[in-house]
């Protein structure tokens, strides 16, 4: 993937249908990109933990109308890892900040 130098914010929406393999790989793209060249990302996704992964702030929505329902700080040390504590403690914290709202 290669993103032009005039491009300043790039934003992702990934299908549900991209799992595994595929979706690991997108993820390590999108944090390379970041990494090197120090752009913008807005994710767009359903899957905490691909937040929690690629994140540096998660802002949870509210069904209709869609508003800010709360925002996270993801402060923990990249690369990150999935069975880390405090990657399961704000995913266990998101979820359940979900059941709530919803």
């Amino acid at each position: 993937m290669e993103v032009g130098d005039t491009v300043q914010i790039l934003v992702a929406m990934v299908a549900i249908a991209i799992v595994g393999f595929f979706l690991a790989q997108l993820m390590r793209e999108v944090e390379r990109i970041w990494q090197s060249e120090k752009r913008t990302v807005v994710f767009v996704t359903n899957n905490i933990e691909e937040a929690s992964y690629l994140a540096d702030r998660i802002i949870l929505l509210t069904n209709c109308p869609t508003l800010i329902e709360k925002e996270y700080i993801v402060d923990m040390p990249r690369p990150r890892s999935y069975v880390n504590e405090s990657f399961l403690k704000l995913r266990k914290q998101i979820t359940d900040d979900m059941e709530k709202s919803f």
